[in-house]
């Protein structure tokens, strides 16, 4: 008989509620460690903020595929509460990276989701890397952090700007920025990141998940700010 699905929910500090996925039933599994972006989003209406109509997600497209082929997609959605500042801008930048875009002073749970293209059923990837860039503090003051959870294992450049709070791998960690930067030091590639680019990012390993939740948070007034993000990262040498 097939097995339900366990949900594991965790809370932080009141703003952060995610949730993790076991194997789904029936899910088949893939093996890959990368995630691939160059394939662009193939539907952008997050939260219902638009562009796009129709369904309320942001959807990469052929972010990996199945031991027979078949294409993976990545869905992200987002709460009632996700308010984007300039929805055009969530997407796909550069074939590298994924973007999406925040208004200062809030926080949101991102649910992101591996989906079979052609189905739309859950995906389960066997191992991955996650990686969020250009973590800093806003020409205003704001500040931005990032909250994983249930992640095997973390990175973090030896000469890291970032602040991290929590237990760890396993349980709810938070990286908080603690410079200033500016859009003239954003990365471009995620294959060739300055000394400082690698300060600000944070690539964890997740095991066994079609799911995950990232929370981001802005603290402060300001400009709406762009969260980067991709699969493995030039960090550090994961081993």
């Amino acid at each position: 008989m097939a097995k339900n699905m366990l949900l594991l929910s965790f809370t932080l500090a009141s703003l952060f509620i995610g949730v993790a996925a076991t194997k789904p039933r029936d899910s088949p599994v893939v093996p890959a460690e990368d995630l691939d972006f160059s394939s662009g989003a193939i539907h952008s209406n997050l939260g219902g903020s638009g562009p796009d109509d129709g369904e309320e997600s942001l959807v990469v497209a052929n972010v990996t595929a199945t031991e027979e082929g078949r294409a993976v997609n990545l869905r992200i959605t987002a709460p009632p509460s996700y308010s984007a500042g300039h929805a055009e801008k969530n997407g796909v930048k550069g074939r590298n990276f994924g973007v999406i875009n925040m208004k200062p002073n809030s926080s949101t749970n991102f649910r992101f989701t591996f989906v079979d293209a052609e189905t739309g059923e859950p995906v389960t990837i066997n191992r991955f890397y996650f990686t969020v860039y250009d973590l800093d503090m806003g020409q205003s003051g704001e500040i931005e952090s990032v909250t994983f959870q249930n992640f095997a294992k973390y990175w973090v450049s030896p000469y890291t700007e970032l602040n991290m709070t929590g237990g760890g791998p396993r349980e709810a960690t938070t990286f908080t920025a603690t410079k200033v930067g500016s859009g003239m030091d954003n990365p471009t590639t995620r294959r060739l990141l300055t000394e400082q680019q690698k300060a600000r990012a944070v690539t964890v390993l997740y095991e066994h998940r079609s799911k995950f939740v990232v929370s981001w948070t802005i603290n402060g007034w300001g400009s709406p700010r762009n969260m980067l993000f991709s699969g493995w990262a030039r960090i550090v040498d994961p081993t």
